[in-house]
């Protein structure tokens, strides 16, 4: 009715006026027959579609998902020597602790403290010298001192384990020869919990520079010898590395990487701890303890790496990533037609809110 025409609002007005302020913008396109711009376009995208093929899904293994290595290195050390002594030692001697988690520790070298009881005795250079005064009551690593010395004595007389170590530090100690030659087995047991996939570098058998080493090669691979760190050890890594495509389970060996950690050359380097046995004579009861410095090889065994697998999730995640990047083709142009091209020619392309 007329009525009803005239209550009708425009359809422009309609539009004009969305409910609750909401509307919805799209764009206009143009062509611009440009062959250089059509180029730089079609460039810009081949490029985009090579770097998601070749490099995210290809060479970043984007159509795989991925665990942690998880892993536990089983040691077993076999070998003899002879120190400089002429005493002949074998691994139950010089391999102490015997067990470590993670780790592995040789003696190369000793300097041994006997028979020490607790009494009063004469110091050594860590007590101080007797030309300088000694302080009564002052503690030191050795014990207590007493305020006095020993008739003819460099150093003040102190209370404690005696007699002190004392080690003269020209002396090279005892060290072990033919430690070079021991061999280790380094077996190494790994897990990807997330794929229930297991793996052993000693399943099949036991193969010299695989699985078993000899610690002169362990060493060379760092840069050093036997003979170079003998006299005061040194911290060794041993890393496993792991690099899996499970896809295909039988590329799934460590690559076994081998370091030192300690600087040689440096105030403190190489490694030693000090261990001491005690006994108690029967007929004195007096206790009595043997001191033990231990200088040797510790070294420190670690896993690292992924496994990788197929899963298509991973794959569509890596392909939307790269769908993504067509944008930028877009974005370039774009930028191309606002800053570089003649405006004259490109008075056709415009953006308009609908």
């Amino acid at each position: 009715s007329l009525t009803d025409q005239r209550r009708a609002p425009p359809e422009t007005e309609r539009l004009s006026k969305p409910k609750m302020g909401l509307m919805y913008n799209t764009v206009r396109f143009a062509q611009i027959p440009n062959t250089c711009l059509a180029l730089l376009h079609y460039t810009l995208i081949f490029s985009i579609l090579t770097y998601v093929s070749l490099v995210s899904v290809w060479l970043h293994k984007g159509y795989q998902t991925f665990d942690e290595v998880q892993g536990t290195a089983t040691l077993k050390v076999k070998g003899s020597g002879i120190s400089n002594t002429g005493l002949i030692f074998d691994s139950y001697d010089l391999v102490v602790p015997a067990i470590q988690p993670g780790e592995l520790f040789i003696t190369t070298n000793y300097w041994l403290t006997s028979n020490q009881t607790r009494e009063i005795c004469n110091g050594s250079e860590d007590d101080g010298l007797c030309s300088k005064g000694c302080e009564m009551g002052k503690f030191t690593d050795n014990g207590r001192l007493t305020g006095r010395c020993f008739p003819n004595s460099q150093y003040c007389e102190v209370e404690g384990w005696c007699p002190v170590e004392n080690i003269n530090k020209k002396y090279k100690g005892n060290i072990i020869n033919n430690i070079g030659d021991w061999t280790i087995l380094l077996r190494s047991d790994v897990k990807f919990p997330k794929f229930g996939a297991s793996y052993s570098n000693a399943r099949d058998e036991i193969e010299l520079g695989k699985n078993l080493f000899k610690v002169e090669d362990i060493l060379k691979k760092t840069g050093y010898s036997y003979n170079a760190t003998a006299a005061k050890g040194g911290v060794f890594a041993v890393n496993f590395h792991f690099d899996c495509n499970l896809d295909d389970p039988t590329k799934c060996m460590p690559d076994v990487k081998m370091s030192r950690l300690d600087i040689p050359g440096s105030a403190s380097y190489g490694f030693n701890y000090r261990e001491a046995t005690y006994t108690t004579d029967s007929h004195t009861t007096a206790t009595e303890r043997n001191l033990k410095k231990r200088y040797g090889l510790r070294f420190i065994f670690g896993f690292s790496g992924q496994a990788g697998k197929f899963d298509p999730v991973a794959l569509l995640v890596t392909l939307g990533a790269g769908a993504g990047l067509l944008g930028v083709a877009t974005l370039v142009c774009d930028m191309v037609i606002n800053y570089f091209l003649d405006p004259e020619r490109t008075k056709a392309y415009k953006k308009t809110d609908i």
